[in-house]
This record gives structure tokens, sequence and C-alpha cells, in this order.
């Protein structure tokens, strides 16, 4: 068995893969959860308090930016994705970033297109940005979405 990021006849050269994990909180409702932000409610994606949010922008941000200069600066080569929560954050900074690190593309699943009403402040104006960006929006963005 063979897959792109390990040693053997399938290795893709040049292949980063980062991985970061999301911290584990409490939620306002009780449970102890691996998240990358609180949500205001069990029923509802609206981000509770958007401290923790902010926190991990910021960290993924300079993951963002080590892995660009990991890279000589060719940002092209660096794409971000996630899964569930994992994806709307990873889109979350994408949007927030892309236009400015230019980065490759972008690859999630089961998330949902950030946005301010949702308690994202600046993913509506990122989304613009983006689509205002010829170049950079010409990069790939796949989301599969859970709604």
């Amino acid at each position: 068995f063979s897959t792109p990021w390990t040693t053997g006849a399938q290795r893709a050269r040049g292949l980063r893969v980062a991985l970061p994990t999301a911290p584990k909180v409490a939620q306002p409702w009780g449970p102890v959860e691996t998240t990358w932000h609180e949500y205001a409610s069990a029923d509802s994606n609206q981000v509770g308090d958007g401290l923790l949010l902010a926190e991990q922008r910021q960290r993924l941000r300079e993951l963002l930016e080590q892995e660009v200069d990991k890279l000589d600066g060719h940002s092209e080569r660096v794409f971000l994705g996630g899964l569930s929560q994992g994806c709307t954050a990873a889109l979350d900074i994408y949007l927030q970033e892309a236009c400015h690190l230019r980065l490759g593309g972008f690859v999630g699943s089961v998330g949902f297109l950030p946005s301010d009403e949702l308690g994202f402040p600046g993913a509506n104006e990122a989304v613009e940005a983006l689509l205002a960006d010829k170049d950079q929006a010409a990069r790939p963005v796949v989301l599969q979405s859970a709604e």
C-alpha cells in the first residue's frame, strides 16, 4: 500500500501535506469537542463566540505563510482543504488569504460557504475580492457542500 505522501513508487515528489488539528473546546451546551470555532447552538452552523475563530484564523494564516516559505515562495503550490467543520474553517482562511498569498487552490468536503451572517467576519468581502481577482479566481476551488 502506497500513498502520495509516503516513500514508495507512488510518492508525489515535492508534495507536502500539513494536517493541523483543531483544539479541544467545550461547546456552550456542554461537550468538549475538537473544533475550529464554537457554535452558537447545537442545531446551527452560526459561530458562537468569535474569539476562538479569530485565534484559529491567525494560527492557520501563520501555517500558510510557513508552508509558502518552505516552498521558497512558490505559493501556487500550496492548496488548502478540510473536512466538515475543518472544510469551512479552511475555506474561510482560503478566502481571506488566497489573493494576498496567491495560493494554488482549495479542496474541501462536507462544508459550507462561510459568510458574515454566519459569524465569519470579512467572509463576504473576501469572496468578492477573490471573484474580482481574475488570476486567483481561475485557480481551483472545489467544495462538496453539506447542504
